[in-house]
């Protein structure tokens, strides 16, 4: 495993993940709680087939609850657009497809700002991402609308930290393996 970003706070080893003999679609397999409002995460995933899965930046609920960077094999695998790999699920469509070989190691490298919300529940500042599959960038300070939703239209719930997801589709696609998962807090630089 590769030695950890200076900084880091959390760690996860190499797994495949899996969801076999469940109904429960979307169960986490793995969550990692961060309570920094601004993160550094880089993160490797890989497939042997296609497969289906997200990154979710902040897990607020049950099942689909928050803020997902899509991982899906998109190496000759047409699909909608903001569904692709490095989309912000329904929201925003990556601004390049890098995707690799599946088999292949595929690394995220994703700097995300979780919203801020008022003390009536409205929002101080909305969530914010930047994400590079490969290297590439794909996303790029993207203010997110609200929560990723299948079904919907994206909206704000207000929340306190939330853990990350390593979503698990829980459908007849191959179990996605993830390695060499950091987490950064990053701090507000000091004004000058």
């Amino acid at each position: 495993m590769a030695n950890p970003p200076t900084g880091s706070s959390q760690t996860a080893s190499s797994r495949s993940i899996r969801n076999p003999g469940t109904s429960k679609p979307n169960k986490p397999l793995r969550t990692i709680s961060c309570t920094s409002n601004t993160a550094s995460l880089p993160i490797s995933a890989a497939r042997t087939r296609p497969g289906n899965s997200g990154l979710f930046l902040a897990s607020t609920g049950k099942g689909d609850d928050g803020y997902e960077l899509q991982i899906l094999d998109n190496y000759n695998n047409k699909t909608y657009t903001n569904g692709q790999a490095g989309s912000v699920y329904k929201q925003s469509v990556p601004l390049s497809n890098p995707c690799r070989k599946p088999g292949e190691w595929s690394s995220y490298d994703v700097v995300w700002t979780a919203p801020v919300f008022n003390s009536d529940g409205s929002v101080a500042s909305p969530a914010k991402v930047t994400a590079f599959l490969n290297g590439v960038l794909v996303q790029n300070n993207f203010e997110l609308k609200g929560q990723t939703r299948y079904i919907g239209k994206p909206y704000y719930k207000a929340h306190g930290p939330s853990p990350i997801k390593l979503q698990a589709h829980g459908d007849k696609s191959e179990p996605i393996s993830f390695r060499n998962i950091w987490i950064r807090p990053l701090l507000p630089l000091p004004l000058q």
